[in-house]
């Protein structure tokens, strides 16, 4: 989604997702005097925690996707989508795919991996509790859709 802008939610900086012929790049804004971020394949779902402290960000490198936090690339995986943060900013949330499978992923910020939550045939959007402590999100399997809420 090159073309994107979306502000930092301290009001102090502003992320803008930027094409350069092949590449693709997240570049940060008044913040940081402009800081462009590595060069990928596809980025999109530019994200900023609260505070304004962290960026998040999907891309894609070759055939693999990962989510980078604040420019420390996570593990890889088919596709990965609506990467968020905790209310405290503290962790991430998103949804993956890998071999036809989804399922959502909590990690730290350094991309390490808190929890692979349960495989489905359709997940929607994830979101954290308001306390940071729960995941929830609606799922498809089989023939029946279901809310989850999910403890860390």
């Amino acid at each position: 989604m090159p073309g994107v802008t979306v502000i930092n939610q301290s009001g102090k900086s502003l992320g803008a997702l930027i094409s350069a012929g092949n590449s693709k790049y997240l570049y940060e804004m008044f913040g940081s005097s402009g800081r462009k971020g590595k060069a990928y394949d596809e980025v999109e779902w530019l994200t900023y925690s609260s505070d304004g402290t962290a960026s998040a960000l999907a891309v894609r490198k070759g055939k693999s996707w990962c989510v980078v936090v604040n420019g420390k690339e996570g593990p890889e995986f088919d596709r990965v989508v609506s990467p968020k943060f905790s209310p405290d900013g503290k962790k991430i949330v998103y949804r993956a795919r890998s071999n036809g499978e989804r399922y959502v992923i909590v990690a730290n910020l350094d991309g390490s991996v808190i929890k692979e939550h349960p495989h489905y045939d359709a997940i929607w959007d994830v979101n954290f509790t308001n306390d940071g402590a729960a995941v929830g999100y609606g799922v498809k399997q089989g023939n029946e859709l279901l809310w989850k809420v999910e403890k860390l």
